[in-house]
């Protein structure tokens, strides 16, 4: 029998897909919503290939979208609570590269949400895309041996790189619905990957933590995509709700603060099986009894002097699931 929770996550990608479709195909060249009010704030003409389910210029005429633009925010103080865990844990620079990615995306979301024009929704869409591309070389090497050690070689970071520069041209070249097809296209692809490696790292690992923290964040993420989907889908909807309820703000609360909360997640997943191959005997600590973070033994001396490749040593060929049957 299927798993519930990947059921949830492969059925919101497949309802993204019809999100993605109706942003490109319904919104013509400037790609904007219905109902939408005010257009004259301090940023000028709305520039953006997508304008989201939030009416604009509501509450200052400096920010477009208030409520996008402040949960944005949220998304960079979650990445600087990965900055934190990298940094008690000793974390291998891959992983500090996903939380500063993280900061970087919520100030850009922030730009964005908050002027609507081309050059500022790159700040936000083009570090999405090396996030992505970060992520997926972090769950498909998390498995090699030794401090900083690789399964693949070079050749997955050099296709990886080259993949996201080609993508990441066309984003921000690219204007209207091709636009926007490109970019969740590209998106969506590497994140596809990355989480079959999140998936392969729920299904083979012997820690019980782990475990529930991935099947966590997947629920989080399959609820993160049925709500930015439902605010593309039902923008009309929304903004008319009965008995003068206002609209949810499903972009911004939903899909913001639970994708953040979810990569946070795998992040803390991902450490949690790497540092476990490396022989450092990670355990999740809880703070106020809902926050994770990740405590490990220090680095072994070798590492700590070359940062060489512990696959010769004893600590580090255990792997996960010796160092938790010891």
């Amino acid at each position: 029998m299927p798993d519930p929770v990947h059921v949830l996550v492969f059925s919101s990608f497949a309802l993204a897909v019809v999100a993605i479709g109706s942003l490109a195909l319904n919104r013509g060249a400037n790609a904007t919503l219905p109902l939408r009010k005010g257009n004259d704030g301090y940023w000028g003409a709305i520039s953006s290939s997508v304008d989201w389910c939030e009416e604009n210029y509501m509450h200052s005429t400096y920010v477009a979208e208030t409520h996008n633009t402040i949960s944005s925010a949220i998304i960079a103080l979650v990445g600087a609570a990965g900055v934190e865990c990298c940094h008690g844990c000793s974390a291998e620079g891959r992983y500090w590269l996903l939380s500063v990615l993280l900061i970087v995306i919520g100030l850009g979301s922030m730009a964005f949400h908050g002027a609507l024009r081309h050059w500022m929704q790159m700040l936000d869409e083009v570090p999405m895309l090396w996030l992505v591309v970060a992520a997926t070389f972090c769950t498909l090497e998390h498995e090699a041996k030794g401090h900083g050690g690789r399964r693949y070689g070079a050749w997955l970071p050099a296709a990886l790189l080259l993949w996201a520069a080609v993508i990441s041209a066309a984003t921000i070249l690219l204007q209207g619905g091709l636009q926007v097809i490109c970019f969740h296209a590209g998106f969506a692809s590497a994140e596809l990957v990355a989480l079959y490696g999140v998936y392969r790292l729920y299904r083979d690992t012997a820690d019980a933590q782990t475990r529930r923290i991935c099947r966590g964040s997947f629920a989080l993420f399959a609820l993160s995509i049925l709500c930015w989907s439902a605010d593309g889908l039902l923008c009309a909807r929304l903004q008319n709700l009965p008995w003068g309820l206002p609209n949810p703000q499903l972009h911004a609360w939903g899909w913001h603060i639970l994708v953040a909360l979810a990569a946070y997640g795998l992040l803390v997943a991902s450490l949690m099986e790497r540092l476990g191959l490396l022989g450092r005997r990670p355990r999740v600590v809880w703070r106020a009894g809902c926050w994770p973070v990740v405590a490990a033994d220090p680095l072994p001396p070798r590492a700590l002097r070359g940062g060489g490749s512990l696959s010769g040593s004893g600590a580090a060929s255990g792997g996960v699931l010796k160092a938790r049957t010891d």
